[in-house]
């Protein structure tokens, strides 16, 4: 790796009280932004300046890495959350006593999916030459939720349905527009 460190150079002229040295300011595209979502270091997705700095001539393209999943949580910790917010008003986040044990369960059950992203892709295309406007920006996302446990968190536990069937979960996918990935090249050295 190339050495970056600016360039020094003495002073042209003897100095007896001033010892400081003049630098060259030099300019680097090397800045880079890495962004996690939630605690799971696989969903890293890394912004570089690069990208950043031609948004209007290349566009703006960044995907959650194949294969990575990100916890997002349950309902019920939404709520445990929200409740806690000075000024919001507070919201149930458990079944209501006198209910009916298979409402009960199901809305106790539903409170406890355990929600993860499994697909974001984003994708901003150029600025069109012409007009000067951007394009709208597309997505891709993919969710998905598992019934668990409110007792044991790590443990799913199907959500029943009146002894008809039952829920172990499910997932959500929606896309809006058509996304571009963009070809890297890598120098060979």
């Amino acid at each position: 790796m190339p050495d970056k460190t600016p360039e020094t150079t003495k002073p042209t002229t003897p100095a007896k009280t001033n010892t400081s040295l003049t630098t060259t300011a030099t300019t680097t595209t090397d800045f880079n932004i890495t962004i996690r979502l939630g605690d799971n270091a696989d969903s890293d997705v890394t912004l570089y300046a690069a990208d950043l700095g031609k948004v209007a001539e290349n566009g703006l393209y960044f995907a959650l890495p194949e294969g990575a999943q990100i916890t997002v949580g349950t309902l019920k910790g939404l709520i445990d959350w929200l409740n806690k917010q000075p000024g919001m008003p507070q919201i149930p986040n458990t079944a209501g006593e006198g209910w009916p044990e298979a409402i009960k369960s199901i809305f106790d059950g539903v409170l406890n999916v355990s929600t993860a992203v499994t697909k974001f892709v984003f994708y901003q295309g150029p600025k069109d030459a012409t007009t000067e406007a951007y394009p709208p920006a597309a997505f891709t996302l993919g969710v998905t939720g598992t019934a668990m446990d409110p007792d044991h968190l790590d443990k799913p536990k199907p959500i029943p349905f009146g002894g008809l069937f039952s829920v172990v979960g499910g997932g959500i996918g929606v896309s809006r527009g058509k996304i571009v990935v963009p070809v890297v090249i890598t120098p060979t050295t």
